[in-house]
């Protein structure tokens, strides 16, 4: 009932969809990522068969929630090729649906420290929380730039998101962030992600990491 009323008007083919539950696989083992990694390619699978024999779905509503690299995993999965929505888990109300109003959201890409080396970069995602450089892991060292996309206006939280145009504002902002990387830091091989945000933007980073490859 919570998918049926979160996608009204549209309505799912059937009442199952597809299903990816990894909660079989302990994620304290060190091989989960790569368990659960293929759990995702072998549920989507027909999803993906049915684009290359041209009858891609005419759209595709997620709802997850999962480990921060499965999230980011299932979104490059899925792709720009695909006509696919992602909803956001609203604490306060307890739904998946959309907000239909409120003050939009705006959105602020900056440096946040200088690194020795040009090519090496990361970005920090600091939304529904703020990524302390103190917590960064240890291998991003002083070499590294880092950048950072955050909330203008306000504290980042992880309220923040509430409608279709915050989601839509986010992956302007984000692919205009990426642009600026590529321009300013060539040649870029590997850009690390780490964030703090909600579910529904961190699958669509994965989405966009794709399109500029």
């Amino acid at each position: 009932p919570d998918v049926f009323a979160a996608v009204a008007p549209n309505f799912p083919e059937d009442r199952h969809g597809f299903v990816i539950d990894v909660s079989e696989f302990d994620d304290r083992d060190t091989g989960f990522l790569q368990l659960a990694t293929q759990r995702i390619d072998q549920v989507l699978r027909p999803l993906q068969e049915k684009r290359l024999e041209g009858q891609p779905a005419h759209h595709i509503s997620v709802f997850a929630f999962g480990p921060i690299p499965l999230l980011a995993y299932l979104g490059a999965c899925l792709s720009d090729k695909l006509h696919v929505e992602f909803f956001q888990f609203h604490r306060d109300t307890k739904t998946w649906c959309w907000k239909g109003a409120g003050e939009q959201v705006r959105y602020k890409f900056q440096l946040r420290r200088q690194g020795s080396d040009r090519t090496k970069v990361a970005i920090l995602l600091s939304l529904s929380g703020t990524v302390r450089l103190e917590h960064l892991p240890p291998e991003i060292g002083a070499d590294f730039n880092l950048y950072e996309l955050t909330l203008e206006g306000q504290n980042p939280n992880p309220m923040f998101l509430n409608t279709r145009a915050d989601l839509i504002g986010f992956r302007r902002a984000y692919l205009e962030a990426l642009g600026a990387l590529e321009r300013d830091h060539p040649p870029i091989d590997v850009i690390h992600l780490i964030p703090a945000v909600p579910y529904a933007t961190l699958m669509l980073a994965g989405i966009l990491h794709l399109l500029m490859i």
